[in-house]
């Protein structure tokens, strides 16, 4: 015999049928089951007798209260924020939200153009220039903390023979090392300790 149900969805005779069950919050489907229904019982709970179609690669089966949809899955992949490049696990069901892209970006540096990242070579000249200008400062302080105690020696007439070339050729660096420009940095070899 055909179960059949009420306007209120109760069963009017007892019976088998197999029942599809989706999840309380994504109303994703979950798997089914054969069921005996008593006379006078509605469905378990969170399922439903319309079965889903087959889920495409990518895809998952929702059910939206009368039927099942095929809606996109990006669960667990990683996207990327279109204003700042800022990386976010996707956790929900559906097509990517705005403002977001599965294109990873390859530089820090790079701009959504609202189809592809580009490189913003203005943001990184300047970050090229700064961190050169950096290079630059800890190199003299190098130089510099070299320099220092043999140029007291020198100063003080102690310094060792063996010692002045190597004063020379650390003065030299230094003063080479003033001349380099961030923009276009030509780095002058360092000298032999």
């Amino acid at each position: 015999m055909t179960l059949t149900f009420d306007n209120n969805g109760h069963a009017e005779n007892a019976g088998e049928l197999r029942v599809y069950y989706f999840d309380s919050n994504t109303k994703e489907f979950v798997g089914w089951s054969d069921e005996r229904i008593a006379a006078g019982v509605s469905l378990p709970g969170n399922s439903t007798d319309v079965a889903p179609e087959i889920e495409a690669d990518g895809f998952v089966s929702v059910f939206t209260g009368t039927q099942w949809e095929q809606r996109e899955d990006h669960r667990t992949q990683t996207v990327y924020r279109t204003d700042n490049r800022t990386p976010v696990v996707v956790d929900y069901i559906g097509q990517i939200k705005d403002g977001y892209t599965l294109i990873k970006p390859a530089t820090s540096f790079d701009k959504w153009d609202g189809t592809q990242w580009v490189l913003d070579a203005d943001a990184k000249h300047i970050a090229d220039v700064a961190a050169n200008a950096e290079k630059k400062s800890a190199l003299l302080t190098e130089a510099s903390q070299v320099i220092a105690p043999l140029k007291d020696a020198l100063d003080g007439g102690y310094i060792d023979d063996a010692d002045k070339p190597v004063l020379t050729a650390w003065q030299k660096y230094r003063y080479e090392l003033t001349k380099v420009d961030p923009v276009n940095p030509v780095w002058p070899p360092k000298p032999a300790e």
